[in-house]
C-alpha cells in the first residue's frame, strides 16, 4: 500500500470523524431544543386550524419528516412479536435517551444510526472501489465505517448522560437550600417548589417542573417523588426523592427534612470537588512529561550536547 492511499484513508477517517462531530454536536442538540419546545408549546397552546390543516398535510420540517418516518417503521414493526430481550434493550435506550436529556425515542434513534450506518458503508464502499487498496485494508475501511456510527452514538449518549447527571448534582444543594428556605418562610411545599422552577433554570429544574406538575394533576405524591428519582438517574437525586418520601408518608416536618438533604447534599458535592482536586496533580504528570519536560531537557541539555559534538570527541 503505497504512502499516497494511507494518506487518502487518513483523511477519509479525519473528514468521517468530523462531519460526525459537527452533526451530533450542532444539529442534532438543535433538532432536539425545537422538538422539546414545540411539544411543550403544544400542550399549553390551543392549535390553529390553519396550523392544524398544515400539520396534517404540509411536508413540515426534516427533523418532523425523520421522526414521522421513523414512527411509522415503528408501528410496522411492532406487529411483530418481540421477545423479552428486545423489549428489555428498548426500555434501557428509552431510560437512557430520557436521563440524556435527548427528545428522541428509540425507532427514532435506531433510525439515525441505520441510515447513517448505511451511509458510511456505501461512501467506504465506493472509496475502496476507487481507490484500488489491497483486500485486507478495504475490509478494514469497510468493517470502521460499518461500526462508526454505532460506537459513535453510543458514546455520544453515555457522554450526555454524564454531563446532565453532574449539571444535576451541581444544582442540587442550591435548590435544596432555596426550598428549605422557602418552607421555612411560611411556604408550602407546593408553592416553594413553584418558586423555585421559576427562578431557576436547568435540567434538574426540568425535571422539578415535571414533578410540580404531576403533583398538581393528582398523582400520588409518594409515587411521583418515586418516579421523580428514576428519572434523574443519580444517586443524590434519588435519596433526596427517598427522604422526600418517607416525610410524606411518616409525617416528618417537611423543613427539617430539606435542610438536612441540603447540608448532605452540600458536603457531598464540597467532598467530590476535593476528589477531583487531588486527582488533579496526577493527572498534570501526563502533559507534564510528554510536553513539558522535554523541552526543558532540550534547553538545559542542548548547548551541552552540542559542544560535546563539535569537540570531536564522537
Amino acid at each position: 500500500m503505497s504512502d499516497l492511499t494511507k494518506i487518502l484513508i487518513l483523511f477519509a477517517i479525519t473528514v468521517g470523524i468530523a462531519v460526525f462531530g459537527i452533526l451530533l454536536g450542532y444539529i442534532a442538540p438543535a433538532i432536539s431544543t425545537q422538538m422539546i419546545k414545540k411539544d411543550r408549546l403544544g400542550e399549553l397552546v390551543d392549535p390553529d386550524p390553519a396550523d392544524a390543516y398544515k400539520e396534517k398535510f404540509g411536508k413540515g420540517t426534516l427533523a418532523k419528516q425523520i421522526k414521522d418516518l421513523a414512527e411509522k417503521i415503528q408501528t410496522s414493526n411492532s406487529t411483530k412479536v418481540k421477545t423479552a430481550k428486545q423489549e428489555k434493550a428498548e426500555k434501557d435506550l428509552a431510560h437512557k435517551l430520557y436521563a440524556a436529556g435527548i427528545a428522541m425515542t428509540p425507532a427514532t434513534y435506531n433510525f439515525i444510526k441505520n441510515t447513517l450506518t448505511f451511509i458510511c458503508l456505501g461512501i467506504s464502499l465506493v472509496f475502496v472501489l476507487y481507490s484500488g487498496v489491497d483486500q485486507t485494508t478495504a475490509l478494514e475501511v469497510i468493517l470502521i465505517a460499518t461500526m462508526a456510527p454505532t460506537i459513535v452514538l453510543r458514546y455520544y449518549v453515555s457522554g450526555k448522560v454524564t454531563s446532565r447527571q453532574a449539571q444535576m448534582e451541581n444544582q442540587l444543594p442550591d435548590s435544596l437550600d432555596l426550598l428549605a428556605t422557602s418552607v421555612g418562610a411560611g411556604m408550602s411545599f407546593d408553592q416553594a417548589l413553584n418558586y423555585v422552577t421559576d427562578v431557576m433554570e436547568g435540567p434538574l429544574i426540568n425535571e422539578m417542573k415535571v414533578l410540580e406538575r404531576e403533583i398538581g394533576l393528582g398523582k400520588n405524591r409518594s409515587q411521583a417523588f418515586k418516579d421523580f428519582g428514576k428519572h434523574c438517574n443519580s444517586d443524590a437525586i434519588t435519596n433526596f426523592a427517598a427522604a422526600a418520601i418517607q416525610a410524606t408518608e411518616m409525617g416528618i416536618p417537611l423543613h427539617d427534612m430539606l435542610v438536612a438533604q441540603a447540608k448532605a447534599a452540600r458536603e457531598a458535592h464540597v467532598a467530590k470537588v476535593k476528589t477531583k482536586a487531588a486527582k488533579a496533580s496526577i493527572k498534570m504528570l501526563i502533559p507534564m512529561v510528554t510536553c513539558i519536560f522535554p523541552c526543558i531537557f532540550v534547553v538545559l541539555l542542548g548547548p551541552a550536547v552540542m559542544n560535546i559534538l563539535n569537540s570531536g570527541i564522537f
